[in-house]
């Protein structure tokens, strides 16, 4: 949607009356003032006559809602109500950004018969409207098999059009290849890559080889991991590497460079452990290398968000995959099956992937007004 002058002069304009069509005219010059900021500079001052630029903050430095200063050369005050619908539309024109192509309009007496809510507020304009996997194309990290290949396939189900697929090693190549061949039966396109994404340009490659495929990457799901269960004791400095190159640094730059590759609009979702919020023995080095991941994912989520995209994080359960097991004694094992609050009700006792495919799905599209969060999906296997 482009939005020019004489559009936004409507907001932010202050010489009409509270009464008039348009709801926020004249309801507050301070916020008429801060508005300009991002409008196109004018030529002169003399093309606007109902404001003054010796105190205009830059745009998006402060929130919408602060107040205005105490020695603010207004002195009409603003009702909260007031604040709130014009925060709600400086977010809007935030979102939306403007183009005028020449200088301002003086503001008339006589405003232009044009209504707000028919060229700002229309949700059908919005660019954070469209919330559905139609024609969308997602890069998964550990994509093959597991969570990683049930979400691929959900996103193709709901219309995605492309699914870049990474996988690590050579045994799982043929589970990568089964998963890229299912997907293409169903009418999408798929890719395949391999690498360690403990190498940092290998995170680089993926996303670039799905853009140079698909010519977009829309979101970015990362499921790998390595788990070692180990008394502290016994932990080497070959495990405490192994664990922290593959759930903490692989993490961070898959993060980073899905903030570089992603359209804007986009998500990442990384899938971390509910045994961030355990307390238990033998698990320092697994959850504590998936903590770095919740710093990433709140640090991430600020900084990509004026780009609307959103990022979080999943910390499943112990889930019913060769994942899980492989670590586990058999006692472990119905130890965890009995755990969560929930575990009678399901089908093992332990977290499933289809418990956690729908969360991932939610959260890059109706969803999206949720980051910077970690989110426990356990069964109430641990909470906090």
């Amino acid at each position: 949607m482009q939005i020019d002058s004489r559009a936004a002069w409507l907001v932010i304009g202050s010489n009409s009356n509270p009464g008039d069509a348009d709801p926020l005219a004249g309801r507050c010059p301070y916020w008429h003032d801060r508005f300009t900021a991002a409008l196109p500079a004018p030529q002169d001052d003399s093309g606007c006559k109902s404001f003054s630029h010796s105190h205009v903050m830059p745009f998006g430095r402060r929130r919408a809602t602060s107040m205005p200063p105490k020695n603010h050369c207004h002195p009409q005050p603003c009702d909260y109500q007031s604040q709130k619908a014009i925060a709600r539309t400086f977010s809007d024109f935030a979102r939306l950004g403007f183009s005028g192509g020449g200088r301002l309009h003086q503001v008339s007496d006589q405003p232009p018969q044009m209504h707000l809510s028919q060229h700002v507020l229309q949700p059908e304009e919005s660019p954070m409207t469209e919330r559905s996997l139609k024609n969308k194309v997602a890069v998964i990290a550990g994509g093959g098999k597991n969570l990683g290949a049930l979400v691929a396939h959900q996103f193709v189900d709901a219309g995605a059009r492309g699914i870049a697929i990474h996988y690590n090693s050579d045994s799982s190549r043929s589970d990568a290849e089964r998963t890229a061949a299912e997907l293409r039966a169903k009418g999408a396109d798929a890719t395949l890559f391999q690498g360690n994404l403990a190498v940092v340009e290998n995170n680089a490659k993926l996303f670039e080889q799905a853009k140079a495929h698909f010519g977009q990457v829309d979101i970015a799901i990362n499921t790998a991991g390595v788990v070692i269960k180990k008394p502290i004791l016994e932990i080497t400095e070959a495990d405490y590497d192994k664990s922290f190159d593959a759930n903490a640094k692989a993490a961070f730059f898959f993060i980073q460079q899905a903030g570089r590759n992603l359209t804007d609009g986009g998500n990442i979702v990384t899938i971390v452990s509910s045994l961030l919020a355990a307390y238990t023995p033998f698990y320092a080095i697994y959850p504590g290398s998936k903590a770095a991941v919740e710093h990433y994912t709140r640090a991430a989520s600020k900084e990509f968000g004026e780009r609307g995209i959103s990022v979080n994080a999943i910390g499943p359960g112990p889930m019913d995959t060769s994942f899980f097991y492989g670590q586990e004694q058999p006692d472990a094992v119905a130890y965890h099956k009995s755990a969560a609050a929930l575990s009678k009700y399901s089908k093992t006792g332990l977290t499933d992937i289809q418990d956690i495919s729908p969360i991932v799905k939610f959260l890059v599209t109706d969803g999206w007004w949720i980051t910077g969060q970690t989110i426990f999906a356990n069964g109430g296997y641990t909470t906090r």
